[in-house]
C-alpha cells in the first residue's frame, strides 16, 4: 500500500512510519523541513520511498501529496505549552486536519487515519471511549485537538473512510528532537515538577 504520513518527523510519525516501511508498505512523507526526515528516521534505519515538501495548512501542497496514494496517517501536530505559538497550534492542528482530510476523501484515499487524542474528549462524565462526545477542555493545545476532533468526526458522518485513533501521553524512546513531552517526564523523574493529577495519567508507549 502507498501510504502518505504528516508529521512524520515526530516522535510519534516517525515510529510509525518506520513501522509501516517494514512491514513492506510505500511511504511518502509531506514535510516543511527535509533535513529533519534523516534526524527522525535515523534511530529506526530505514528511509521513507518518497518526501513532498510543503505544509498541512497549504492545501496545494497537500494536494500534491495526497496524489498516488492509497491511504492516509495524518499526525502532523503541535504540540507546546507555549502561549505564544496558540495560533500556529490551532492552524496546524485544526485547519491542517480539515485541509488534509478533505483533500484525502477527495482523492479517494481508503483508510483515512486521523492521530486525536484523548484529551479531545475531556472533561468526560465517566470512563473516556471512542463514543464519548468532544470535550470543551480549557488548555490551548486541548482545545486545538478538540476542534480537529470535531472535523474528523464531521468527515466520518458524511462518509469518508476516517478512522479516529486516542493515544494517551505518548512517551518513549527515540524522539528526534526531545521535545516538550520528553522534557516533562525528565523534570517528573528528576524532582523538578510535581504532577497532582486526581487520576491516573493514561501513558502510550511511543513503540
Amino acid at each position: 500500500m502507498r501510504v502518505l504520513i504528516t508529521g512524520g518527523t515526530g516522535s510519534v510519525g516517525s515510529h510509525t512510519a518506520a513501522a509501516l516501511i517494514n512491514h513492506g508498505h510505500w511511504v511518502r512523507m509531506l514535510v516543511r523541513d527535509e533535513s529533519r526526515v534523516g534526524t527522525a528516521m535515523a534511530a529506526h534505519g530505514v528511509a521513507p520511498s518518497d518526501v513532498v515538501m510543503g505544509d498541512v495548512t497549504d492545501q496545494a501542497s497537500v494536494a500534491v501529496a495526497v496524489a498516488g496514494c492509497d491511504a492516509l496517517i495524518h499526525g502532523a501536530n503541535v504540540f507546546t505549552f507555549d502561549p505564544t505559538r496558540a495560533d500556529r497550534m490551532r492552524r496546524v492542528n485544526e485547519q491542517g486536519t480539515e485541509i488534509t482530510l478533505r483533500e484525502a476523501a477527495n482523492a479517494g484515499l481508503d483508510p483515512i487515519v486521523a492521530i486525536s487524542s484523548f484529551v479531545a474528549l475531556l472533561p468526560a462524565n465517566g470512563p473516556v471511549t471512542e463514543q464519548t462526545e468532544v470535550g470543551s477542555p480549557q488548555p490551548e493545545y486541548a482545545k486545538s485537538k478538540a476542534a480537529a476532533e470535531r472535523v474528523a468526526r464531521r468527515f466520518q458522518a458524511e462518509g469518508s473512510p476516517v478512522v479516529i485513533t486516542y493515544p494517551g501521553a505518548v512517551w518513549g524512546p527515540d524522539d528526534p528532537y526531545f521535545g516538550e513531552t520528553a522534557q516533562l517526564a525528565q523534570n517528573a523523574l528528576r524532582g523538578k515538577l510535581r504532577l497532582l493529577n486526581d487520576g491516573p495519567i493514561p501513558i502510550s508507549d511511543v513503540r
